[in-house]
């Protein structure tokens, strides 16, 4: 790291290398070194053979290896393996003599320097900085395997919270609205609506879903949506929804009578303002032309996603699907014929029994009907699909083969007019998500309705209700019962900035606008991160830009691990923490889950 070097930090050199000489008699230190990073200065060391830098900071609440009375210390390794004993050993003697002498007042380096500008992670500064950091990866590696089979949404909420009671949650509500009314914090306020219901469980699908349910079950639970917006109605009153969103399951399941109650408690309960997006997910098989003049005319659904996924007769045969051409064609016609003017249509690649050709087949098909975005999902094969539960993985052919559908797939769709919107590919802007955008650019709030609904309000709570062991059915039927509890991960307006930087490592931002949004700098938030990132090579300052150069997707899992806020860095560390094997290759098992193409879609910043 370079930079001007106060007086002060100077003194804090200055007592490190009286430190170290004194830790020479006391250890085998055949070399050493001192280098400033991001409020920290690195001491790097090699005993006996052995390379370990040790980070010496102010103390605080970051994860590190230890602490003396006013310095918080982190280590990093060279070594695949686990630190030897003996280095371990010497570092536990370093540590104490750090206490002994502690000066008690130190200042270090600012944390406000830029990170380390590489131009990417192909650099031989950023190739020794990956081998130097080899246990740091390997475990964050681990943390996003472990996040990626449970639950990959940052800040993992299912895995990693604490039960809640309903109180907790209105009254996290009533602090966010305040907020938002009063200016501080973001104006962005959505609705999810969540319909876990489907007519047969797709063998590839891993949202929360369930097709064991009998009509009385079903009306059970639309009629408990309608009591949930009731009990919300009078905390948002004065607050307007900018987004909504029906998901599932499959929502097109619900009768259009059904719809139409719904729909009707939906706009008596919440204030909507004319143009707010409306998005609704269905399938071709139950999306009726009635459905879809009841979602147009009494919802005012503006966007509508038809979940094609594939239309390979052996792989719908091995998914458990039965989506015919003509269905999807009269769904997107109906919807276009009655005013929703934004379809998107959703397809798989790499599904079990699709080929490379029906996939382009049925690519062709879909651009044929003109839909005005078209979202490729890659097919991951996670834990609790029924494709894995029974047995089954992909092979390496399969794997190379889903790759070369997603390459092709985003080829053509630019080649026929339709551009990155940083989610899926579309002709117009419109097209777009706008919660997704609203959630992960602005920090936005979201209320999620329904088993199991993720939300967020704004410096008060992520949360979802919580579903013991994956079971569905089991939340369901304490739905029914009144034995809901919910599942919550606390946070401030720290924690909000930490959520931003992860969930936008992978396409990077304007500095401008992040100085706007949260008036500092993305490397005061996570110093510590930051600037292990900008030594790797993975993030660089280009003007206004901030931009990442990550790799595959499997690799930005990793990377995300160095921004996590300190309070979800802990709780990964209690709740995970036990279970990590040294030994277990985790960025290879993550790899095997994850599509191997390059994300390229630019962001907006």
């Amino acid at each position: 790291m370079t930079g001007e070097k106060t007086a002060s930090s100077e003194d804090a050199r200055a007592w490190l290398e009286r430190v170290l000489k004194l830790f020479a008699r006391h250890a085998p230190l055949t070399s050493s070194r001192l280098e400033d990073g991001a409020g920290e200065i690195i001491v790097w060391l090699n005993l006996d053979g052995v390379e370990v830098s040790l980070g010496v900071r102010p103390r605080d609440a970051e994860a590190s290896w230890a602490h003396t009375q006013t310095l918080s210390l982190s280590i990093t390794s060279n070594t695949e393996q686990e630190l030897p004993r003996e280095t371990e050993h010497h570092l536990i003697v370093l540590k104490s003599l750090m206490d002994r002498a502690d000066p008690v007042e130190l200042a270090f380096p600012a944390k406000s320097h830029l990170p380390v500008r590489f131009r990417g992670r192909e650099t031989d500064a950023a190739a020794g900085e990956h081998q130097r950091s080899a246990g740091e990866l390997r475990f964050a590696a681990y943390v996003a395997w472990r996040a990626l089979t449970s639950e990959d949404l940052y800040p993992h909420v299912r895995p990693l919270g604490d039960l809640v009671s309903e109180r907790d949650v209105l009254d996290g509500w009533e602090r966010t609205l305040g907020r938002v009314r009063d200016g501080s914090a973001p104006s962005k306020v959505g609705l999810y609506v969540h319909i876990p219901f489907c007519a047969v469980a797709c063998t590839f699908c891993y949202c929360g879903k369930t097709d064991r349910f009998d009509r009385a079950g079903f009306d059970a639970y639309v009629d408990g949506l309608s009591d949930d917006m009731r009990r919300f109605a009078p905390v948002f009153s004065g607050t307007e929804l900018t987004s909504i969103y029906f998901g599932g399951g499959t929502p097109s399941l619900l009768p259009a009578t059904a719809l139409e109650n719904l729909l009707g408690t939906l706009r008596s309960s919440f204030a909507i303002a004319e143009g707010t997006q409306i998005i609704f997910e269905g399938n071709p098989d139950s999306l009726s032309e009635k459905k879809i003049e009841v979602l147009a005319k009494i919802g005012g659904v503006t966007r509508l996603t038809v979940g094609v996924q594939t239309l390979d007769a052996e792989a719908q045969r091995r998914a458990r699907r039965f989506n015919k051409p003509e269905q999807v064609a009269a769904a997107v016609e109906a919807a276009k014929r009655f005013g929703i003017n934004h379809v998107n249509v959703d397809l798989m690649a790499g599904l079990d029994g699709q080929s490379v050709q029906s996939f382009k087949d049925d690519m062709e098909f879909i651009l044929g009907l003109a839909p005005d975005s078209i979202h490729i999902n890659a097919f991951r094969p996670q834990p609790w699909t029924k494709y894995s539960l029974s047995g089954q993985s992909m092979s390496d052919e399969q794997v190379r083969l889903r790759d070369e559908m997603l390459a092709w797939g985003t080829d053509r769709l630019q080649g026929g007019g339709y551009s990155h919107m940083d989610q899926g590919q579309g002709k117009t802007q419109d097209a777009a998500n706008i919660q997704d955008y609203d959630l992960r650019k602005l920090n936005g709030s979201l209320l999620g309705l329904g088993n199991p609904a993720r939300s967020h309000s704004f410096g008060a709570h992520y949360y979802e209700p919580d579903v013991p062991n994956g079971d569905i059915d089991a939340a369901l039927l304490a739905d029914r019962e009144k034995r809901r509890r919910m599942r919550a991960v606390p946070v401030d307006d720290s924690g909000e900035r930490h959520r931003f930087l992860v969930h936008n490592l992978h396409t990077g931002f304007s500095l401008s606008e992040f100085r706007t949004l949260w008036g500092v700098d993305p490397w005061d938030v996570s110093p510590h991160g930051w600037d292990k990132l900008g030594r790797l090579g993975v993030v660089n300052v280009n003007g206004d830009r901030i931009e990442s150069d990550c790799g595959d997707h499997a690799d930005m899992l990793i990377y995300r691990v160095f921004l996590y806020s300190p309070e979800v860095a802990e709780r990964v560390k209690r709740v995970w923490g036990p279970e990590f094997d040294t030994s277990k290759d985790y960025a290879a098992l993550l790899r095997r889950m994850c599509e191997r193409q390059a994300d390229a879609s630019p962001g907006a910043g």
